[in-house]
């Protein structure tokens, strides 16, 4: 049983190992479909894969992103590694721990040599698992998921706060209203609000703009994804970046709206509703919000999502630091 670390630039990931992921019940968005038919550019990383093999074939892969420090344009050097989703292991495969041991140790090798800080994330770790991480210098971390159910449109409105249906209602009808982005100037448009919202609010770096439009082209192509407007007064006021995983779920990756500027028509609550419902009618069963925080740290983005409802799990990091 050996490991192999693949980088992945551009082009194809190799046929075996997208084969593998794929139908695999541990993919998720970011480790299949971000990745499968192309990598999705990002604007600062690169995909690293760590893929084991034996004599069947291909029994685990972990899908990576190694992210660079930004010198103009170009790739400077490296800082963190960080993988979205659970190391993807031959379901048969009566060697679990002696395979995820293999990959760990692998993966620590390589973040000592190249970067500071290692991540696992979005993903409940299974019990017992946890221990095996320690062994190679990782240590859990409670961050917490809010996960919406989502049995139908009518059950999904129930579930919100009143002050939510509150909401949705007077910004409707104040002629608001949510739908696909349908060019790459509307989504050009998303953008800015986003920018503004990430260097001024945030105050965290956004990736380029040209991600957001290879994201625009390829989900047109893929049907993996969406950007959804929030539109008032012919203006766009805010919009989300839907994650679509047919079967599975939508993922709210990026969020933003114009909720000062525009206060009667709450963009930001309209984008969220906005996905929910896309949700409902492409009949998947369930909205992923993605992060509420570190349960022990206020958190206004927390306080926001929990009025659309859904329950909480603490899915947590595994966070390792370089020896």
């Amino acid at each position: 049983m050996r490991v192999n670390v693949v980088r992945i630039d551009a082009g194809e990931v190799p046929e075996q190992v997208s084969q593998f992921i794929l139908p695999h019940p541990d993919s998720n968005w970011f480790t299949c479909y971000a990745l499968i038919p192309g990598p999705l550019q990002a604007g600062n990383s690169v995909f690293i894969l760590f893929v084991v093999s034996d004599e069947r074939g291909v029994a685990a892969v972990i899908v990576a992103n190694l992210y660079y420090h930004l010198d103009g344009t170009q790739l400077s050097d490296p800082f963190r590694l960080q993988i979205n989703g659970a190391p993807m292991i031959r379901t048969s495969a009566p060697n679990r721990t002696r395979i995820l041991s293999l990959m760990l140790s692998e993966i620590a090798a390589f973040s000592d040599q190249f970067v500071e800080i290692t991540e696992f994330r979005n993903f409940p770790i299974p019990l017992g698992e946890v221990a095996v991480y320690e062994q190679f210098g990782f240590r859990f971390e409670s961050h917490l998921n809010l996960i919406k159910p989502l049995p139908n449109l009518e059950e999904a409105w129930r579930s919100l706060s009143k002050c939510r249906r509150r909401q949705i209602r007077k910004a409707t009808e104040n002629g608001t209203y949510v739908r696909p982005a349908a060019s790459m100037e509307e989504v050009r448009k998303f953008y800015d609000i986003l920018e503004h919202l990430y260097t001024f609010r945030i105050q965290k770096k956004l990736p380029p703009f040209q991600a957001f439009a290879d994201f625009y082209t390829r989900a047109g192509k893929n049907g993996d994804g969406a950007i959804l407007l929030v539109v008032a007064g012919g203006e766009v006021i805010g919009g989300m970046v839907c994650l679509i995983e047919p079967g599975k779920s939508l993922t709210e990756w990026y969020i933003c709206g114009l909720d000062h500027e525009w206060r009667h028509h709450y963009p930001s609550v309209m984008a969220t509703w906005g996905g929910i419902s896309l949700a409902c009618n492409l009949g998947l069963p369930e909205f992923n919000f993605l992060g509420l925080g570190k349960p022990e740290i206020p958190y206004g983005v927390r306080d926001f999502k929990l009025r659309f409802g859904g329950r909480t799990e603490n899915y947590g990091r595994l966070v390792r630091q370089k020896n």
